[in-house]
């Protein structure tokens, strides 16, 4: 199982989607648990990103919202949360 290692900028920028969406914080902790168990679990949809992003995955937390991450063996470095246009 991955370990999840958050930035301080990730750590802000999830307080403040959680402040505007307090009814996802359950929806994102499930993705965030899902991932470190299955980085690819069917439910989260995971696909690589490519432009601007390339190297790193999408991930869904439900149909409007995306988390925006990195893996290694043993971490999971989530970069982005928000809105498909937000953070694409």
């Amino acid at each position: 199982m991955r370990q999840i290692f958050q930035s301080p900028i990730f750590k802000s920028r999830l307080v403040k989607f959680i402040g505007r969406h307090p009814e996802l914080e359950r929806d994102i902790q499930k993705t965030l648990r899902l991932l470190q168990t299955d980085t690819h679990f069917p439910s989260l949809k995971t696909h690589k990103l490519h432009g601007p992003l390339a190297g790193s995955y999408g991930a869904s937390i439900n149909y409007h919202y995306r988390l925006v991450f990195s893996f290694d063996d043993g971490f999971i470095y989530p970069e982005s949360i928000g809105s498909h246009d937000d953070v694409y």
